[in-house]
């Protein structure tokens, strides 16, 4: 389980994710998404994101595992991410 975090605002989105919903859009990918992209609301990884031509990449809030280091990274800085 996942969800979505907004870094940089001060708030999380919250929106929660399943492992399915979380995965990477990229057909034969499905490596964990690190980024969704709001406009198509599909994750993406970060090698994926990558991939796209300049000003087409995937922006939108950080997809943050439930338990990771990441997810402890931004809730130790009350002003970067809230729960």
């Amino acid at each position: 389980m996942a969800v979505l975090g907004y870094y940089g605002q001060g708030a999380i989105l919250g929106e929660p994710l399943c492992i399915n919903c979380a995965a990477c859009r990229v057909p034969g990918c499905g490596r964990p998404g690190d980024v969704y992209d709001a406009d198509e609301r599909e994750p993406y990884c970060q090698r994926h994101a990558e991939q796209f031509p300049p000003g087409e990449a995937p922006h939108g809030p950080d997809i943050v595992e439930l338990g990771s280091a990441r997810r402890a990274e931004l809730l130790a800085d009350p002003d970067t991410f809230t729960a």
